[in-house]
């Protein structure tokens, strides 16, 4: 059987056979009218007539591929399968999926991402930082995350918690951190049971279920189900993929299991008597370690156990009555059953691989759109047009008739393989991989070589191929058709840069993102000038096109921070610093890191020296240096080496931001000129108000004002940079026993009395210490006068008078003293004891908690690290001198910084930056091994100074 091949084109249509008849008929019509009586043979033999049959089917030919559907269209552009980011189409596991947000997410990606994890809880961890004792409400801040693991058995766990964080920093979102990873201990329980089944009943497998289920409730493992399964649910596609991307698996909402930390006995039965084949529980008691704990109805765990049912090892655990008459069960025969039940739990929770190749969107089917078959190929070969041409034999008239005619359809024929390119460049007008700064595409009328039938005819078609260039570029200067073909391109495609923007802010749109176009391009035309508006659109551009290809990455993870841990990783941004980044086309916020500011300065040829004392009263003049060699160290004293400067003047301190602001502009430099002959000089002219260069030679101060400008624009862009610190990083090791707290007992009747700890513990531990202290405050509150006698809760302060004051001694170690002096605070309760007074002062305040943290000597407030994150960037860079951009940065931070955080914004100069840089740097580097860094205290806290530094 002869296998079909695609030719790229349909068979010719008869008449009357719809659209390519529609083509003729309008054709026809045209030329009555046009033509007249000149012209009245419309038969199929007329010449006219048939090149109006062979437009016809080419512009049928054209529709028929113009139809098809657009996901056909651009996988036979790009050659191959259309997948998920091309051309900007998204699957919607890559557009609807998020990183993880909430605690739950994190659960789930723990357990989807590691097979050795059962179970994971995700707690979050708040500190006190406030109570008001009337009502007993405390506020606190969440501030750090808790993981709890429950491994499969049989599990090593030398390397499960290094594991989890692993996953946890990788998803780690802006201001969240990790306190700590446990995995739970499991706790035996042994079940003395006996039953009464249905007479139809398989004791052992009703048995195995029992055990199976009981274990399901006390620590069940959740179930993945494939995205059809979802789909059965009745979900929207946009619910079936709202949460974190787990490789086209899925739990569905509410399916995590909960922790179970009191066994209640009353629910372990309620689950037996469910099962369709239990008749009656007949017996039903608990026993740890040997020893019943059925007494209180319930067991309570610890916080770091798990409870399981252990399957009994013998007969005299376990009993079954059936139809009156008692059973004991085969023991073999029920950890059968139970050991199918698991591996059948275990298929369905892992059953579904996790798929991280990119999903395809269309399948490549190769319809060759661009290919056009020419019209002359369907001439009649007496036509002397096709590939064999005329007779070698012919006349001369006979030769110049064919390529007249040849000549007549070549603009027709053009216009059709300009539509097919056009077509087919779909694909690449809308790919963000595109570097083409084209909008047009155009091809050239040539033969098909595969289409002639016999290889031998290449060479015909090679003759004919130069003869249409030697005919159409002679006395032309072009030396081919093509050459022709490009400058008409070029000609006619002038705004090419426009419609390539509008493609890809299209695009965008799809997204609900856009690019502050106009705002970026007015600040560069006032910041650059108008000449370099070209260079801008096509830098803006790739931009754009970048946001577009990463968008699935931006767009899923665009809470998410970046993995500390990891040393190799120290120059990685978040994601929202790479979003600002592309928005605002600041190229320093690359993949590869920020390069250093001291290698962008030692790069950078300028240098800002000191000229001496000022000759006016408002301070040293300063100069920036420009030099054809290198010139060795950072900012300092310019090196002389023969060679002479430019020499910039402005005033200390911002002599940099003034220089840039004006020097990046040619329109700034005027080439001057003065004297005759040997004598004439040029000068170089800035803002008509200094000569900053003097040369004999025309070309030389020309050629050196270039070079200038050049470096003042290099230096200035490679400067733009931006930096994100979460101040929650700045923590020390949370295990360091270098955490504190004082306590604000404020009183309605006036005055403050603080408690002070003056020990130093963990985290966690001075946590636990708060708690304490708030909730022993609240008890001795509740107690006012009525207590007689010394209670429990008296007993945990001591409260004394003397000399004025009120002093009060935790027994946690708290202390503190209240000055009475003044504020009459005993005068309207003269009969109570220092305690009562203390009570009924206490009954009615207000507290505020201030958790501290040391580094070394240094103490700082807690409230300064969490919930809060600085941008930093330098002054000095043109762009982010002018308002425009700094109300436009200000703008995009409140579009896109989560809410959660409080986000401030610092501006530094040069000497600042650089000195921010290496602190930056250096913290950075002790981060990724903050545990185990004995000076990562000391670069946190420099850190800290320079954030919080006005």
């Amino acid at each position: 059987m002869e296998q079909h091949q695609a030719k790229g084109y349909i068979t010719k249509k008869s008449k009357n056979s719809g659209l390519f008849q529609d083509f003729f008929k309008e054709g026809i019509d045209l030329l009555q009218g046009l033509s007249g009586a000149n012209w009245t043979d419309y038969n199929e033999h007329d010449p006219g007539v048939t090149i109006l049959e062979n437009l016809a089917y080419a512009l049928t030919e054209l529709y028929y591929k113009t139809s098809l559907p657009i996901e056909q269209i651009l996988a036979d552009a790009k050659g191959g399968d259309l997948v998920s980011g091309d051309s900007g189409f998204f699957a919607p596991r890559d557009i609807f999926t998020t990183a993880p947000i909430t605690a739950e997410d994190y659960a789930k990606v723990i357990i989807d991402r590691i097979d050795k994890v059962k179970n994971a809880w995700v707690d979050v961890v708040e500190i006190p930082v406030a109570m008001e004792i009337e009502n007993g409400t405390i506020t606190a801040e969440k501030v750090l995350y808790d993981i709890k693991i429950e491994k499969y058995r049989g599990i090593d766990d030398t390397s499960l918690k290094e594991e989890v964080k692993r996953v946890f920093h990788t998803c780690r979102n802006l201001g969240e951190d990790l306190l700590s990873v446990s995995l739970l201990n499991e706790v035996e329980l042994e079940l003395h049971l006996e039953v009464t089944l249905s007479s139809n009943s398989i004791a052992e497998k009703v048995l195995a279920e029992i055990y199976y289920r009981v274990n399901d409730y006390l620590s069940g493992a959740p179930r993945f189900y494939s995205k059809a399964e979802m789909e059965l649910q009745d979900l929207s596609i946009e619910k079936i993929y709202d949460g974190p991307d787990m490789g086209g698996r899925f739990i569905k909402e509410g399916d995590l299991c909960p922790r179970i930390t009191k066994v209640e006995f009353e629910e372990m039965k309620r689950i037996i008597t469910n099962i369709d084949e239990v008749i009656s529980v007949d017996l039903f008691d608990v026993h740890i370690h040997g020893e019943e704990i059925l007494t209180e109805g319930y067991y309570q765990l610890e916080e770091n156990e798990i409870a399981k049912i252990e399957i009994p090892k013998t007969d005299e655990l376990v009993g079954y009555t059936m139809e009156k008459i008692r059973y004991k069960p085969n023991i073999k025969e029920l950890m059968r059953y139970w050991y199918n039940l698991r591996a059948e739990n275990y298929s369905n929770v892992r059953k579904m691989e996790a798929k991280n190749e990119k999903e395809v969107i269309a399948p490549h089917v190769p319809l060759h759109i661009g290919k056009y078959y020419s019209i002359r190929e369907q001439f009649p070969l007496n036509y002397g047009i096709g590939a064999y041409g005329v007779s070698q034999d012919a006349t001369p008239k006979r030769k110049a008739q064919a390529m007249q005619l040849k000549a007549f359809l070549l603009p027709f024929e053009q216009l059709m393989v300009n539509y097919l390119e056009q077509l087919e460049g779909v694909y690449s007008l809308f790919d963000p991989q595109s570097t083409k700064d084209s909008s047009y595409n155009y091809g050239e009328v040539r033969y098909s070589y595969e289409e002639m039938g016999q290889a031998g005819k290449n060479s015909h078609s090679k003759k004919i191929n130069e003869e249409l260039d030697a005919l159409l570029c002679k006395d032309k200067g072009e030396t081919s058709w093509e050459d022709v073909l490009q400058k008409l391109n070029a000609k006619v495609d002038v705004n090419a840069m426009g419609r390539l923007h509008k493609a890809m802010d299209n695009m965008l749109s799809r997204y609900a993102e856009h690019f502050p176009n106009d705002i970026l391009r007015k600040l560069n035309m006032e910041v650059f000038g108008s000449d370099s508006s070209t260079t801008f659109e096509r830098k803006l551009l790739s931009y754009k096109r970048k946001f577009i290809s990463s968008y699935a990455e931006l767009g899923a993870h665009r809470l998410q921070s970046f993995d500390y841990t990891q040393k190799d990783n120290i120059l990685s941004h978040s994601t929202l610093v790479q979003k600002m980044a592309l928005l605002l086309a600041v190229q320093q916020n690359s993949e590869d890191g920020v390069q250093p500011l001291r290698e962008v300065v030692a790069q950078s040829g300028l240098r800002v020296v000191n000229l001496g004392e000022s000759k006016s009263d408002e301070g040293n003049d300063y100069e920036i240096g420009f030099a054809e060699k290198r010139l060795e160290g950072s900012f300092g004293v310019l090196e002389d080496e023969g060679e002479q400067p430019f020499v910039l003047t402005g005033k200390s301190g911002n002599v940099l931001d003034e220089v840039l602001r004006y020097g990046v502009q040619p329109g700034n430099f005027i080439l001057k000129s003065s004297g005759s002959g040997k004598d004439r000089q040029y000068f170089v002219d800035f803002r008509n108000k200094e000569i900053v260069y003097t040369s004999k030679s025309k070309k030389q101060a020309a050629e050196g004002m270039n070079r200038l400008i050049g470096r003042l624009q290099n230096f200035s862009e490679n400067s733009e940079r931006i930096y994100l610190v979460e101040h929650k990083l700045l923590y020390p090791d949370y295990n360091q026993s270098v955490f504190s707290f004082t306590l604000d007992i404020e009183l309605k009747n006036g005055g403050v009395l603080t408690l002070y700890d003056a020990q130093k513990l963990s985290f966690e531990q001075r946590n636990i210490e708060v708690e304490k202290l708030l909730s022993d405050l609240q008890a001795l509150a509740n107690e006012g006068e009525k207590e007689s006698g010394r209670s429990e809760h008296e007993s945990k302060f001591i409260v004394e008078q003397g000399l004025g004051k009120l002093v009060v001694q935790w027994s946690g170690g708290a202390s503190g003293e209240l000055d009475l002096e003044g504020k009459s605070l005993n005068q309207s309760h003269p009969h109570l004891d220092s305690m009562a007074l203390f009570k009924v002062l206490l009954s009615t305040a207000d507290i505020k908690v201030h958790n501290k943290v040391f580094y070394g000597g240094a103490c700082v407030d807690e409230d300064e690290m969490n919930g809060q994150m600085t941008f930093v960037l330098p002054a000095w860079p043109v762009r982010f001198q002018h308002k425009i951009f700094r109300d436009l940065f200000e703008q995009l931070v409140f579009e896109h910084a989560p809410a959660y955080m409080l986000t401030h914004i610092k501006w530094l100069d040069i000497y600042e930056m650089l000195e921010f840089e290496n602190r930056h740097t250096a913290w950075r580097e002790a981060l990724s091994k903050r545990s185990g860094s004995k000076y990562f205290a000391a670069h946190a806290y420099a850190m800290h100074q320079v954030l919080m530094d006005d």
